[in-house]
């Protein structure tokens, strides 16, 4: 105990030491404002489009659409699973409404 009481005694307050803790201190508050009022933006986590998450988004699920949507040239008649869509409000994340035929769009990715 001796001990720390002499050691206490040998440490003297340097002129210093008050700017640093002022520095650590204005530091402190201007990082607490700067985190408070620019927040992380929420990161978007990816969809895959299935049937849940077109219905979810407002679309209307085709699980036999056309694979050859808005081509001029032939092509074979093939299902192909679609989100149908008037805006891109009605896509999952990720998704925007696309390749419009009679004012109705398909849900591609961005």
């Amino acid at each position: 105990m001796l001990d720390l009481i002499r050691l206490n005694k040998k440490v003297q307050y340097q002129s210093w030491h008050g700017w640093l803790l002022l520095a650590i201190v204005f530091i402190s508050i201007v990082l607490a404002l700067f985190q408070h009022f620019n927040p992380r933006p929420e990161e978007e986590v990816p969809v895959v489009m299935s049937q849940a998450s077109c219905v979810e988004a407002g679309g209307s699920w085709n699980a036999c659409g056309s694979a050859c949507r808005g081509s001029a040239e032939p092509c074979i008649q093939v299902c192909v699973a679609e989100c149908q869509c008037a805006t891109n409000e009605q896509c999952p994340n990720g998704f925007v409404c696309k390749d419009f035929i009679d004012n109705s769009g398909i849900c591609t990715k961005k």
